[in-house]
């Protein structure tokens, strides 16, 4: 049987390379803390996305952080996931690498935990649900990037229903 699903698209899809804040290390919102920094719009106005919402069983999105000398998931120097990033989901639902499960996202590559010194990397995190209001992703917020020598970038996957 074949799955049908509707996806739509991020605009702009992609945040730019770059340093985009200098001070400690703190969870940051990209679109409500950094200069620049805005919230994911999509190609569907929210009456539309709503429709979709309500019709469907299911809903899926991914997002690629690409990092330097950037911690995204997991800080193989602490061993731990306190510095992994945050998302944000319609609604202002707040996905992470801990806490309950039903809020937690999943990460199918881990690029930036095993990037050498001053190379670009990148981390995939996917968020799949059965609770449709929860996407699409409205904001992230890293962490580990305060420093004169970290820099990230972000590609904005399409959230699709089904």
């Amino acid at each position: 049987m074949k799955t049908e699903e509707t996806c739509v698209y991020a605009k702009p899809s992609k945040v730019p390379r770059g340093s985009w804040i200098n001070g400690p290390s703190k969870h940051y919102w990209f679109g409500d803390s950094m200069k620049g920094g805005y919230n994911f719009e999509y190609t569907a106005d929210e009456i539309q996305l709503q429709f979709l919402r309500l019709s469907s069983v299911g809903a899926r999105q991914n997002i690629t952080y690409q990092c330097k000398n950037s911690v995204a998931y997991f800080n193989a120097r602490s061993s731990n996931y306190k510095w992994a990033l945050k998302l944000m989901g319609n609604s202002e639902w707040e996905l992470s690498a801990e806490g309950s499960r039903k809020y937690q996202y999943d990460v199918k590559q881990d690029g930036c935990a095993t990037a050498k010194p001053g190379q670009w990397a990148e981390t995939v995190f996917e968020y799949k649900t059965k609770k449709t209001t929860r996407l699409p992703f409205t904001d992230f917020a890293p962490y580990d990037i305060g420093r004169p020598d970290q820099e990230f970038g972000v590609e904005i996957g399409p959230v699709c229903f089904k």
